[in-house]
């Protein structure tokens, strides 16, 4: 897939590009970027044996499987105390994949970043010793972060089988609309040309695939969804193909659908409507960002949920709106999908 977290709202509103490429400079001058063995990070991971089984937990041990983390450039820069700490690296919930940033990059910096500062504990400079642990969970997190974000990169045509697609495409337009529904009061049947268009946008980044019209053919696995409105699902693609025009989809001709063939009430609806929400959602409000225009970040959102964290949200979704049974089976699928460990 092309689309990287550069290209996201998040990505350009904080010119990450920019800052990647600062980091880039800071990280060369003053050789930060090889702070400690990339072959003791690999034996730390390894090292790992999780408490609790969650879905983070679960997809990490098939992380150390496939022998995973030699493809990620592992950074705890903290704790070194030399330098200046590059701005990107501050910056929590971000994965930075430096095949993906517009300058010359090093051969050891072209691979996702994976900042683990808040999860290890480095020798003192005057003694010898090994790299410890001291967050396990972040240190999971992160490197799962790292593996959905380069998985997602390698995949040429589709990222995940088409019921995988479906289950992922369900649980965004789901939290998405249910972020507009509550904000313009809609009913279920109001509810669906904003469902559709979310169903839309995520269909067209987790596949290539498209009919003859152009539009996703993830779309036609989730047809059925979409029965109950107005207007016939023939229709509503009619109606979104004829709004983009033959223009790429992306958040803002979502949300001007939205606005233009919703009830009058959502007129004034936009994009920026929807990202202040997210960012004003919870304390991970940094991840739903990305989320909302970045697949891999949404698995990664989903799996953080099931794992205890908190989104109040995408928390009611997955444990209030669909049946926790398909959920676990579905996650379970995708932790065992071998896509997401591939990445040659």
């Amino acid at each position: 897939m092309n689309k990287t977290i550069f290209d996201t709202h998040f990505g350009m509103t904080y010119n990450m590009q920019l800052l990647a490429k600062s980091a880039v400079k800071e990280l060369v001058s003053q050789n930060l970027s090889t702070d400690v063995d990339q072959q003791a990070y690999t034996k730390l991971a390894r090292s790992i044996n999780p408490i609790h089984k969650n879905p983070i937990s679960e997809f990490f041990l098939r992380m150390k499987e496939n022998d995973s983390f030699s493809h990620f450039q592992y950074m705890s820069l903290l704790k070194q105390g030399k330098g200046n700490l590059p701005e990107l690296l501050t910056i929590n919930d971000v994965t930075v994949d430096g095949n993906d940033i517009d300058s010359v990059v090093p051969e050891q910096l072209k691979k996702p970043w994976a900042h683990v500062s808040s999860a290890v504990t480095l020798p003192k400079a005057d003694r010898f010793g090994d790299l410890t642990i001291s967050s396990a969970n972040t240190f999971m997190s992160i490197s799962t972060r790292c593996a959905l974000t380069l998985s997602y990169k390698k995949a040429e045509v589709s990222w995940l089988s088409t019921g995988s697609a479906a289950f992922l495409i369900d649980i965004y337009y789901r939290m998405m609309g249910s972020i507009v529904s509550r904000s313009f009061g809609l009913d279920v049947i109001e509810e669906t040309i904003v469902k559709f268009a979310f169903a839309y946008y995520m269909a067209s980044m987790l596949t290539t695939q498209r009919d003859e019209d152009g539009h996703p053919m993830l779309m036609y696995r989730i047809r059925n969804t979409f029965l109950r409105g107005n207007t016939s699902f023939e229709d509503l693609l009619k109606q979104f193909g004829d709004h983009l025009s033959g223009e790429e989809v992306n958040m803002f001709y979502v949300c001007s659908f939205i606005a233009k063939y919703g009830p009058e009430r959502i007129k004034g609806f936009n994009a920026q409507t929807i990202y202040r929400a997210l960012m004003d959602s919870s304390r991970n409000s940094i991840a739903a960002l990305v989320a909302a225009d970045y697949p891999p970040y949404l698995l990664y959102l989903v799996m953080r949920v099931l794992s205890s964290d908190k989104h109040p949200v995408l928390t009611n979704v997955l444990t209030k709106q669909m049946n926790r049974s398909i959920v676990t089976s579905e996650i379970r699928n995708l932790i065992n999908t071998k896509a997401l460990f591939t990445f040659d």
